[in-house]
């Protein structure tokens, strides 16, 4: 099952700007001092810490039913801030979700493969970030579900989605060193380890 762009979460856009109708987005380009979110991201490089995005789908999985679930996230994620409003995220990453029944005969499993570039612009206000004319033209998401190793659809059990894009704001921290991002509505928050 390929899916070119999955949703965080369905929100009308003409609701999202409502919600920002009394906000002044910033751009790092202004010229007055920045504190907060605004001086921690920009102008470093970020990487996701799958660790810890494992530890969140197991954990959400645990919770709705799936006891037994494990899950593995191999390869990376990283995204480019400049000192400017512009970014880019580089995917190449994959997960892996495997549900095994209780006595283990039966395993059912999930691969994820996220793959591909995305770029746009991020304006940010105070801890609220607001992509903007995202290109995620290149990026693929491609799900898959075998039990026992036989290939099977549909999907048998859903997996939150994690995908960054400009259909909704995102809440973010950032404490120099580690960065988060929850976009609103979504169910999954993505950790970020600065590089550099």
């Amino acid at each position: 099952m390929n899916h070119s762009r999955r949703a965080l979460a369905i929100v009308a856009p003409a609701l999202l700007l409502v919600a920002l109708s009394g906000c002044s987005l910033l751009s790092t380009q202004d010229a007055e001092p920045t504190t907060g979110v605004p001086a921690c991201v920009p102008g470093h490089t970020w990487s996701t810490d799958l660790k810890d995005l494992d530890a969140q789908l197991t954990a959400y999985l645990t919770k709705h039913g799936l006891p037994t679930a494990t899950v593995v996230s191999t390869g990376s994620q990283t995204l480019e801030w400049p000192d400017s409003d512009k970014v880019k995220l580089t995917t190449d990453y994959t997960t892996v979700v495997s549900v095994p029944n209780v006595d283990g005969t039966v395993v059912t499993k999930i691969t994820e493969v996220h793959k591909g570039p995305a770029s746009g612009i991020i304006y940010l206000n105070g801890p609220i970030a607001v992509p903007r004319d995202w290109d995620d033209s290149a990026f693929k998401m491609t799900a898959t579900a075998d039990i026992n190793g036989t290939a099977t659809e549909p999907l048998p059990f859903a997996v939150p989605e994690t995908v960054l894009n400009d259909e909704v704001a995102l809440d973010v921290t950032c404490d120099g060193k580690s960065m988060t991002m929850l976009a609103h509505g979504a169910l999954v928050t993505i950790k970020w380890d600065r590089t550099k």
